[in-house]
């Protein structure tokens, strides 16, 4: 049994002028980076290079990374007459699109070419949010002049964003293919200062946006707090707020007429003849005993045990019980592979010692907070949903991009910075700050391994001071 790895508008406006917010920074931003990517802050992340779905949170892809070096400030509307009430002086209409009441209609009934535009008011390499209301949807799509892979709109009613690295110096909205019947109002265009960053091969090479407590990665059971997944056999899995109603349980029965039970196989993290630990949260329901059954990929002697969850007495074998209140037990056993056999893990409910029961589909205990180590000793709970979202209370959360080193790249343009470039980054190898770089204009591949926590770079040499902090802040950003 394998277990099962278990749109917003952007809000980046500022009316601080950048100078100012430099001035006030602290950490990175200290330093006046020219880029500065920062994947903790879910605000400057897309799940496509349009920007039009915001990454929501860790195991997405993303496929655009927004610069944070000038804070994400707009500048001023480039549009004139983005209410659509002046008549049409500022807007050329081709096809069946037409102006109405403090909007514009774009229509083609037949597919034929139709749109809206406005000649000279974008600057071509730029990047620009674009914010517009759709007043009225019949049918179709719509799309935007130079922006490319040709996306599709937003068009359901309401207000959208989107962001667009323009190859044109004109702003046309258009049917995208097709007829299409749709009415925009109040249209604004801002410029999106920075040097933002896109995946820009295709979806399938995006990294992932992850997250794992400094203290490392150590809990290897997908769904830990759900235990979705998990093989119920003759088991049922059911969510329950009745014990402990400040993390996730779920209670354990036997279906009627079986002996409950649960699988959960050993994962492939775990290589054979290592020693593990497994651990669990359980409570007493209508029956009081948890028994554990190890396959026979284990060493017998941490094959079986049982425990009573109304006293923690141990029954049988030798697991360690900690009580952790109200009628809570954290029961774990070490676990040492043998190197051949099955690595399943058991779990049943029982009413009397060493005897199953039979099951009617409401009698069983409770069990939360599962967990599956290396090592010999359990340690501090971590809350693993899969492998790109893990947390652990007390301990940092550290965000980055996860990157298989395929083609999940990255890329950004800059100006000629020529000689005195400093160039930083953290990953899972470390801290690096790299002096005197030279960096002529054009495309930059971002740097780094794996697990990318940060990037930036400045246009200047640092001094020493700058050099500390920035080498701290990194620090705090990362494992290092």
């Amino acid at each position: 049994m394998k277990l099962k790895w278990a749109v917003t508008m952007i809000n980046i406006g500022f009316s601080i002028p950048s100078v100012a917010v430099r001035s006030a920074r602290r950490g990175i931003g200290s330093v006046n980076p020219l880029v500065w990517f920062d994947p903790s802050d879910l605000r400057t992340l897309f799940q496509d290079g349009a920007g039009i779905a915001p990454v929501t949170g860790p195991g997405q892809r993303v496929g655009l990374m927004l610069d944070k070096s000038d804070s994400l400030v707009r500048g001023p509307n480039v549009v004139t007459d983005g209410d659509f009430s002046e008549s049409g002086t500022h807007w050329a209409t081709n096809g069946s699109t037409a102006l109405v009441d403090k909007g514009v209609r774009i229509y083609s009934l037949d597919g034929s070419y139709s749109n809206v535009a406005q000649a000279n008011v974008l600057t071509i390499g730029k990047w620009y949010i674009v914010e517009y209301t759709v007043a009225a949807y019949g049918f179709g799509s719509l799309t935007i002049s130079g922006m490319p892979g040709n996306p599709s709109l937003p068009v359901t009613v309401g207000r959208h964003s989107i962001l667009l690295q323009t190859t044109v110096e004109y702003l046309s909205i258009k049917r995208r293919s097709g007829p299409a019947d749709v009415t925009i109002a109040d249209l604004s265009v801002r410029e999106i200062a920075g040097h933002h960053a896109v995946q820009s091969l295709n979806t399938g090479y995006r990294p992932t946006l992850a997250r794992h407590p400094a203290s490392g990665i150590r809990n290897l059971l997908d769904n830990s707090p759900t235990f979705e997944g998990w093989n119920e056999n003759a088991g049922i899995l059911s969510a329950s707020t009745l014990v402990a109603k400040e993390f996730e349980m779920v209670k354990l029965t036997a279906r009627a007429g079986q002996n409950g039970l649960t699988f959960v196989d050993l994962p492939t993290t775990a290589e054979e003849f290592q020693t593990g630990t497994f651990s669990i949260i359980a409570a007493a329901a209508e029956y009081p005993i948890l028994h554990f059954t190890g396959g026979s990929g284990f060493a017998a002697s941490r094959g079986a045990f049982e425990v009573d969850l109304t006293t923690g007495a141990v029954l049988s074998g030798t697991p360690i019980v900690q009580d952790v209140g109200r009628g809570l037990y954290r029961v774990s056993t070490q676990l040492n592979c043998t190197g051949s056999g099955d690595k399943s893990l058991q779990i049943q409910p029982r009413e009397h010692m060493g005897v199953d029961v039979t099951g009617d589909g409401v009698k069983g205990i409770f069990l939360g907070q599962a967990q599956l180590e290396l090592g010999a000793v359990a340690t501090p709970y971590q809350n693993r949903r899969n492998r790109y979202d893990i947390t652990e209370t007390g301990e940092r959360t550290l965000w980055y991009l996860l990157d298989d080193q395929v083609e999940d790249k990255f890329v950004t343009s800059f100006p000629d910075l020529k000689s005195d470039a400093t160039e930083f980054w953290a990953d899972e190898t470390g801290i690096t700050i790299k002096g005197a770089q030279t960096i002529g204009a054009g495309d930059r591949v971002l740097p780094g391994r794996a697990r990318l926590y940060s990037y930036g770079i400045t246009d200047r040499p640092l001094t020493a001071p700058e050099t500390a902090q920035l080498r701290c802040s990194l620090s705090l950003k990362s494992l290092t």
